[in-house]
This record gives structure tokens, sequence and C-alpha cells, in this order.
């Protein structure tokens, strides 16, 4: 018990001279903050006439671009049309595209 009152005792410590700390922190207004985005869990619907037209013997091949301005660019890796599991449910991207550092005022379009 006098173990556990001691640690008490030091993170009140800690948490004071953090609080004091911060009190002297001053943001810099002259450099605008960035941000970032992370996309999961993308879904491509695809139309059931465009699937049935494809025919058995050929594929259609699918990715999914996000990008802000002409340097920042996130993609997932190719799917195939093959890979649907369910015709109603589209083509679904187990992976996470991030996107950063992005400017503060950035905009999202679909």
């Amino acid at each position: 018990l006098a173990s556990v009152e001691e640690n008490a005792d030091t993170l009140s410590v800690a948490s004071e001279a953090s609080l004091v700390s911060l009190k002297d922190f001053k943001p810099i207004a002259d450099k605008p903050c960035t941000a970032s985005i992370s996309l999961s869990e993308l879904c491509l619907p695809l139309r059931l006439g465009f699937v049935a037209s494809l025919g058995k013997d050929q594929i259609g091949h699918f990715v999914i671009v996000a990008r802000c301005g002409a340097d920042l660019v996130a993609a997932t890796h190719v799917k195939s049309s093959r890979e649907m599991v369910n015709l109603s449910s589209g083509l679904l991207f187990d992976e996470t595209l991030t996107l950063s550092p992005l400017p503060y005022d950035f905009e999202i379009e679909v």
C-alpha cells in the first residue's frame, strides 16, 4: 500500500509539472497547421449490367486513387472483377489509404 501511495504522489507531481510546462506553450501563428486523412473499407459499386457484359473470358481491373494536388497520391492495389464476392455488394478494397500532410484548407470531392 505504501508503494501505491508513493506512486500516486509521484504521478500528481508529474501532472502538475506537465501543466506548468503547457502554460508556457505558445502556438506559432505564422505557420498554418496540416492534416491527414485515412480512407478505409472502400467499396467500388459495379453495375450488374457491366459485370454481366464482361462475359466468362473477360476480366475488368479496378483501382481506387485518392489525391491532393499533383504531388500527394495514394492508390489501392489492382483488383479484378473476378474478386467480387457478391454482385450486389460491389468490389471491396480492404486497404487503408492515407494522405498526409494535407494543407489546412483541403477539400473532399467524391
